[in-house]
């Protein structure tokens, strides 16, 4: 009985770490578009 057990406890945590693998991302970060650059270019001898 124990052995069953084990193995739906594995089958389990497989199928819960595939499940949150290929799910959408839930990434809330704000939309700010590109930031410029503006600091100072190189200079030509490098």
């Amino acid at each position: 009985m124990n052995i069953l057990k084990a193995i739906s406890n594995v089958i389990y945590y497989l199928s819960e770490g595939t499940a949150i693998l290929f799910s959408p991302n839930h990434d809330d970060y704000p939309n700010i578009g590109l930031q410029p650059y503006s600091g100072d270019p190189c200079s030509k001898w490098m």
